[in-house]
């Protein structure tokens, strides 16, 4: 495995964060630029941010590729030990505050929230899992009430298509402009509406 992981970090990160974060990839073999492209305002402080921009897949892979001197192993036990560990290295490597390392699918852009103090079995049960997506937030994170990885949008949006009153599974954006992005969620029938350019979608 060759390829750079690209980890995103907000833009105020200071260099020696970033030296520290970048330490603990290279120490597990994984090469990586640092990327300090989030910017955002605010008058007080904000949680830092950590986005891994790889597959979740392609991860475990590199750190059980790392741990076994570059064979690459299975995902089971090793794969979510291996992960938990090296998600408490960054948060080490960031320990004068508090904030979130996220992985962010290539693939279905969804951002996997590992926040910090996940149980055992969240890393176990995020492993297990066939599909990493989260179709309407964008976001997977771990249920404590229902010890499961779900989308906090699920089962709470209806369709946004003119008098459909389905629940929405879907999300889908449309760029207005360079600058201007609209997300509209639509049930599965006119997702597919307007993934084939169905002007009513948007109206």
């Amino acid at each position: 495995m060759t390829d750079s992981v690209r980890v995103i970090v907000e833009s105020e990160c200071s260099e020696a964060d970033q030296v520290a974060i970048a330490r603990v990839f290279t120490s597990a073999g994984i090469p990586v630029e640092i990327d300090p492209a989030y910017a955002r305002r605010s008058a007080g402080i904000l949680p830092w941010l950590i986005q891994i921009e790889t597959s979740l897949g392609h991860l475990v892979s590199y750190l059980l590729a790392g741990a076994a001197g570059g064979a690459t192993g299975a995902a089971g036990a090793d794969g979510w030990a291996a992960l938990k560990a090296f998600t408490s290295r960054l948060r080490n490597a960031r320990a004068t505050s508090e904030g979130d390392i996220t992985i962010k699918e290539a693939e279905s852009e969804t951002e996997i929230l590992l926040s910090a103090e996940l149980p055992d079995e969240a890393y176990q049960r995020l492993l297990e899992l066939e599909a990493t997506r989260a179709s309407q937030s964008g976001i997977l994170k771990w249920d404590r009430e229902q010890r499961a990885w779900i989308d906090p949008l699920a089962g709470y949006l209806h369709c946004r298509y003119p008098g459909c009153v389905e629940p929405a599974t879907e999300g889908r954006e449309r760029q207005h402009s360079p600058a201007t992005i609209e997300r509209r969620e639509f049930c599965d029938v006119h997702a597919a509406a307007a993934d084939l350019g169905d002007e009513m979608a948007w109206e």
